[in-house]
């Protein structure tokens, strides 16, 4: 994947800054490759070139900034862009900000909310964290009957964590007859 990013960074793609940072920062902490200060360079270049854009209205740049602040830890600033973003019409805008939300102490409703509104506008991967929501989450307890519908909505789209929970939900019985 760093190749690739590498390579479209330098042909003219300045978002794969972002996934090259977002690559980098998901890596596991044993990983002879992961570097704190390298990812968050990575974000850091990303803000240079996308925060201007931001700044002039863009509503993708709006929400890549939100995703840099988000990872560089900023999750007020976060939060921030991306209202401006979903304001000016990025859906993805409200996915994001669910899973900030939802990393917040007592924002797990909200969050929640999010992903509702995001899985009715289409974003598969919404309606995969709100399945998720429903059916393991603690501090906001749900009905897994509900996750069934949102999983096989994900699932049918080819969303194969959606189809892996499915997959649980029948082995375990859970809000569907045990398979």
């Amino acid at each position: 994947a760093r190749e690739h990013h590498i390579r479209a960074y330098k042909s003219g793609a300045p978002l794969a800054v972002v996934y090259e940072g977002r690559n980098l920062q998901g890596m596991p902490l044993n990983h002879t490759r992961y570097d704190v200060k390298a990812a968050a360079a990575h974000f850091e270049k990303a803000l240079g070139f996308f925060l201007p854009l931001a700044e002039a209205g863009s509503p993708m740049a709006m929400n890549v900034v939100g995703v840099c602040k988000n990872a560089l830890r900023d999750r007020k600033s976060a939060l921030e862009w991306y209202e401006k973003a979903v304001a000016a019409g990025n859906v993805s805008a409200i996915h994001n900000m669910a899973l900030v939300r939802e990393t917040l102490a007592g924002q797990d409703e909200r969050a929640r909310e999010l992903f509702l509104r995001a899985a009715k506008l289409g974003l598969v991967h919404a309606k995969v964290r709100l399945a998720r929501m429903h059916l393991d989450h603690k501090d906001c307890p749900g009905d897994p009957a509900e996750a069934v519908p949102l999983c096989k909505e994900a699932a049918e789209d080819g969303d194969a964590d959606a189809l892996l929970a499915l997959g649980e939900m029948y082995v375990l019985g859970v809000g569907v007859k045990k398979d």
